[in-house]
């Protein structure tokens, strides 16, 4: 089989999961940016916090913090599922057409 022919099964392969790449790659972003927030939760300890010595200030910190760790938690999670159900599509997509290619090729 040509390599042109070969290269457009893998290119409309791409093409008709180019949704769930676009999801994954959006939720990436914002996963790897979350983990950020345990460190701009220490200056804010050690900043106004501690300097005003207000105890509902760090509370709501606190709770800010959990929900950005609960948050991260989740978005990789489902950046996890949608990522093994894109893998899953493009196999079943793909695995009959690269068994008929292997032997084609094994019986030249």
């Amino acid at each position: 089989m040509p390599d042109s022919r070969r290269s457009e099964l893998f290119k409309q392969a791409v093409d008709s999961h180019r949704n769930y790449i676009y999801a994954a790659l959006l939720i990436t972003i914002f996963v790897a940016y979350l983990p950020v927030a345990p460190i701009v939760y220490m200056r804010m300890v050690f900043g106004p916090v501690i300097n005003s010595q207000s105890i509902s200030f760090l509370l709501w910190l606190a709770a800010l913090l959990t929900l950005a760790l609960v948050a991260t938690g989740i978005l990789e999670w489902v950046r996890q599922r949608i990522l093994l159900s894109a893998t899953v599509s493009f196999m079943v997509k793909l695995e009959e057409k690269v068994f008929k290619i292997a032997f084609e090729q094994g019986s030249d």
